[in-house]
């Protein structure tokens, strides 16, 4: 019976992330390891649970711009999560949310990296563009940031990945961490377009 009741809740959550797209993820209360402290700021936080094959992050600094509804938005009090990804061509995920539950808005970057957090692109001094749709050449890094955004968290009215994103490749606090600052934009085609800029750091080895 015990487990019964336990396969009964854990439907809702598993179709609810089939359901809801690219945007939905489990809650940090709902992460499969529950032993681990909750997180503290985000700027000395490591990632928890199912988003954490045990990845060395420093933090996320800050998410600041205009997604979907939300306007004009910024937090210095990101929370961070991190998928490393391994194998020869690792995909790794670095995901930024910045809430604020007062003026009831929450916004999501997603990036995702193909050929992983250790890609030799990654060096500090690099200046890259990635563009919606551009061929990613063998061995090559590949770039896509997919933005969310609204009410609250998982409840979302905007879900789209950037027509463009551009990052800049710094060193960081550490002599071994490297520092990212990124600028995704959407409907770039159009005036004007809807522009999110963010920053992490992280240490790769």
């Amino acid at each position: 019976m015990k487990a019964l009741r336990m396969l009964c809740r854990a439907l809702p959550l598993v179709a609810g992330a089939f359901a809801y797209g690219g945007c939905y993820l489990p809650p940090p209360d709902q992460d499969r390891d529950r032993d681990e402290a909750p997180r503290a700021s985000a700027r000395t936080a490591r990632p928890t649970g199912l988003w954490d094959p045990q990845a060395l992050v420093s933090g996320a600094e800050s998410l600041r711009g205009d997604l979907g509804n939300i306007r004009a938005f910024a937090s210095e009090d990101v929370e961070l999560r991190v998928a490393p990804g391994s194998g020869t061509r690792p995909i790794a995920q670095v995901q930024l949310d910045a809430v604020n539950e007062s003026q009831r808005w929450w916004v999501m970057t997603r990036m995702t990296l193909t050929g992983g957090l250790s890609h030799p692109s990654l060096q500090p001094g690099a200046t890259l563009t990635f563009t919606r749709g551009s061929p990613t050449a063998p061995g090559a890094l590949g770039v896509n940031v997919l933005g969310c955004s609204g009410p609250r968290r998982n409840n979302y009215t905007f879900d789209r990945s950037a027509d463009r994103v551009d990052m800049r490749v710094l060193p960081g606090s550490t002599p071994d961490a490297v520092r990212v600052e990124f600028t995704a934009t959407w409907n770039a085609a159009t005036q004007p377009p809807q522009v999110v800029r963010g920053v992490f750091e992280y240490d790769p080895q």
